[in-house]
């Protein structure tokens, strides 16, 4: 059973509402972000490099579970360049 969160983008500041599961890792977040259009895939090589919620850095290969996220939490994409 997923959880809805909005993730705000590293750039435009734009938010996407999604859906995603317990186990889901930040790497996964990005991957579904790229595929949604939310994310540039050509931006991938300069580095999405890890999500924040509430001031938490959550590192890619971990999941965002680890950052106790709840219902309707904002996740922002940090990118180098981009904080």
């Amino acid at each position: 059973m997923g959880i809805t969160v909005r993730f705000n983008h590293p750039r435009d500041g734009s938010i996407l509402t999604a859906e995603i599961g317990s186990l889901t890792t930040g790497e996964q977040c990005i991957e579904g972000l790229m595929k949604a259009g939310f994310l540039d895939p050509a931006f991938l090589s300069k580095g999405y490099y890890a999500l924040e919620v509430r001031q938490k850095t959550i590192q890619l290969s971990l999941p965002v579970i680890e950052a106790w996220i709840g219902e309707g939490e904002e996740i922002t994409v940090l990118a180098y360049g981009c904080d």
